[in-house]
């Protein structure tokens, strides 16, 4: 376990996605991204922003946010860009996902 400090967005974060889980609301998990310790990049800088963050080597422990299945594909599917030991959580999916709503 690592300490976030107060400022964390990965500490915020990890609370809203916790309150909706709590609430049963899977679908309107709204991450922000206007903290120092979350980087919101696109696909194509994502292998170099890695390997910048994490001082050119494999974490195993960086998850990796995307918004949608389609991005999810375009990485796995790309051996340069992840691998085995990254995680992936994907924050959109269609509404249907959901039966509550």
């Amino acid at each position: 376990m690592v300490r976030q400090v107060d400022e964390s967005g990965i500490l915020f974060n990890a609370t809203q996605i916790r309150d909706a889980i709590r609430q049963n609301s899977y679908n309107v998990i709204d991450i922000e991204t206007d903290f120092p310790d979350i980087f919101p990049i696109g696909i194509e800088d994502l292998l170099s922003r890695y390997l910048q963050v994490t001082g050119n080597k494999i974490s195993g422990t960086t998850i990796i946010i995307v918004y949608s299945n389609r991005a999810a594909g375009k990485l796995i599917r790309n051996p340069k860009l992840i691998s085995a030991v990254e995680s992936l959580l994907i924050v959109a999916h269609k509404p249907a996902m959901n039966s509550k709503h």
